[in-house]
């Protein structure tokens, strides 16, 4: 009998908020500990709806947990500007 391995990989979603939007980016825990650990990471975000339009969001990390995100979006926008620490972090398993 062939036995099937559950593994358990760990994501994080940060989000941050500005006027009226609620902006998310998913990230592997490889790249959360990248993150965490200072170095620039940049990445693509979920996307989001404002006013019936969608827009793309791209995220820029630097710095660490105390270090600067920057959140831009379609056009060069700029969502959010402040610090990692201030941004809703949620961190959990998810099963493959």
């Amino acid at each position: 009998m062939k036995r099937h391995i559950r593994r358990t990989r760990r994501t994080v979603t940060i989000s941050v908020y500005w006027d009226c939007v609620e902006a998310s980016v998913k990230l592997t825990r490889r790249d959360w500990e990248a993150i965490k650990a200072g170095g620039e990471f940049h990445e693509i975000g979920e996307g989001y709806y404002y006013e019936g339009e969608k827009f793309q969001d791209y995220w820029n990390f630097a710095g660490g947990l105390e270090g600067s995100l920057e959140v831009i979006y379609d056009g060069g926008g700029q969502g959010f500007v402040g610090r990692l620490c201030d941004a809703q972090i949620k961190e959990r398993s998810a099963k493959t």
